[in-house]
């Protein structure tokens, strides 16, 4: 599916949406990234994880909301970005479609994952802050 679907399935809605939303959302990601952080030092990789990825999720929320689209699929969210002609974007889309496989498997399958990927996840979620908080502004 691709983002194009993604409308036409009504999974994305056409929104706008104020800089006080938008500032929100980022706001959200830097507490999940913020969490993220503190989990992994007490050695919780799943839980560290998952706050990864809602960081990595809010940013790429946020960058979606300036671009006037709202969501009601992780997928479309992160589809959006993989189709983006800015090739940064397109890896940080395609790292969070990627991450949101990783994260259902935790959450709805009771799987595992290692500190290292938690570690890679934390530092991928800094890439999502480093690059859209960017755009964002």
């Amino acid at each position: 599916m691709n983002f194009k679907d993604c409308i036409l399935k009504e999974l994305v809605k056409i929104s706008k949406f104020s800089t006080i939303i938008i500032n929100s959302e980022l706001m959200t990601a830097d507490k999940f990234l913020t969490d993220s952080e503190r989990l992994l030092k007490l050695k919780e990789s799943n839980a560290s994880g998952i706050f990864s990825y809602l960081s990595m999720f809010h940013y790429s929320r946020a960058y979606l909301y300036t671009k006037g689209y709202k969501e009601k699929s992780h997928f479309c969210v992160f589809q959006y970005l993989a189709e983006d002609e800015n090739k940064i974007l397109t890896q940080l889309g395609e790292k969070g479609q990627h991450y949101r496989y990783l994260r259902e498997l935790i959450q709805y399958e009771g799987s595992e994952i290692t500190a290292s990927v938690a570690k890679n996840m934390l530092k991928d979620a800094k890439s999502f802050k480093q690059e859209i908080s960017k755009l964002c502004k």
